[in-house]
């Protein structure tokens, strides 16, 4: 099998190296992806762009296969690939969390799922999809609902808060309206509570 040669410029570490790899797998992004990270092991479970320069001098990013093929097919024999990391944008343990986009995750769904869903567990395994779906959507809306919850509640408090404090001002406290309104929030807005404070 012919061998294709890459030279992958790391540029958060200011690093070339070479990598060669099989013809038949020189555009697979995921086999790519993974021979990337081990050459360079800084860049293991870490996020990075991968991109190649075109004629025009631009760089252009690579995020699957047809990417691949057509930075190999445009770059003639001399072939360079460049990698910048990128900041961390998620901490839910998953390595290829930044790294690849939707078109790239469903492709890898799609691998790792259709010989599954052909094979005679395949509706146990539809169902189970479909049953962490439903429980991870469940999830999402149960925050949301909190969040909108938390919301309303600290929203409602201030109002308490506002009214108390018009209500003191035209009842005749002329106190400093700073120092009314902390009463007001230690108090949750008792307009008679902070009265007795300040007739002491």
């Amino acid at each position: 099998m012919a061998q294709v040669s890459l030279k992958v410029f790391n540029r958060s570490v200011n690093e070339t190296r070479r990598l060669s790899v099989d013809e038949s797998v020189c555009s697979n992004y995921f086999f790519i992806n993974e021979k990337i990270q081990t050459i360079f092991p800084n860049l293991r479970g870490a996020n990075f762009k991968l991109t190649w320069k075109d004629t025009d001098g631009d760089y252009v990013r690579i995020t699957g296969d047809e990417d691949l093929i057509t930075a190999f097919t445009e770059m003639g024999n001399t072939k360079v690939l460049y990698v910048d990391s990128e900041p961390n944008q998620s901490a839910n343990g998953c390595p290829y969390s930044g790294t690849f986009d939707l078109k790239s995750l469903h492709a890898l769904a799609r691998q790792y799922l259709e010989p599954l869903m052909a094979s005679p567990q395949g509706e146990q395994v539809a169902e189970t999809i479909r049953n962490l779906a439903a429980g991870f959507l469940s999830k999402q809306q149960n925050a949301a609902g909190g969040n909108e919850a938390g919301c309303s509640q600290a929203q409602s408090a201030e109002q308490k808060v506002e009214e108390g404090l018009k209500r003191l001002q035209e009842m005749g406290f002329k106190d400093d309206p700073a120092f009314v309104r902390k009463l007001l929030e230690h108090l949750n807005g008792d307009v008679e509570g902070v009265i007795r404070i300040l007739s002491k």
